[in-house]
């Protein structure tokens, strides 16, 4: 199982001519707040991927 999880991110989600990203979300409770959990990946090929705008962050 290890070895069908390590493809699938490195060989297909991670591949160098993807544009990788993630979806991030925090905690409801208010102490956790500082904290970030991945929500899901993307991982759209390179010459089809958006760039996103600049950020303040």
């Amino acid at each position: 199982m290890k070895a069908g999880v390590t493809e699938k991110f490195l060989e297909q989600m991670f591949a160098p001519d993807r544009r990788s990203g993630f979806y991030m979300g925090n905690f409801e409770l208010a102490a956790r707040r500082g904290k970030f959990s991945v929500l899901g990946v993307y991982w759209p090929r390179a010459k089809e991927a958006v760039l996103p705008a600049p950020t303040l962050f």
